[in-house]
């Protein structure tokens, strides 16, 4: 039998994607494998997509940038991170940088 764990920590990558992949090939197999892989990336695919789809298109709008920076703050702040506020501190700051170019 082979040490599927400390085969997943010998693969480069995040080991979340490979965990899940091999529960889905020891729960069915190949077919399981294929379900747990595509239920695990494609939800994190579809928001990327999204938020890329949202960039390109509001990228320019301050007003859309300060929606996504609250946004941000408001779910670090949920999660009670201790890096939050420095995680805030340098949204808040780029946020003003980007005010500041487009008012001057």
């Amino acid at each position: 039998m082979v040490n599927r764990l400390g085969a997943i920590n010998l693969i480069p990558g995040p080991n979340s994607t490979k965990q899940a992949i091999r529960l889905g090939f020891d729960r069915a197999r190949w077919r399981g494998l294929v379900a747990a892989g595509v239920c695990f990336i494609l939800p994190a695919a579809l928001i990327v997509t999204a938020l890329a789809w949202a960039y390109v298109h509001y990228g320019e709008t301050p007003a859309e940038l300060l929606v996504l920076a609250v946004a941000t703050l408001l779910l670090l702040w949920r999660t009670r991170l201790n890096s939050a506020w420095y995680v805030g501190a340098g949204a808040l700051i780029g946020l003003a940088r980007t005010l500041l170019d487009t008012v001057m």
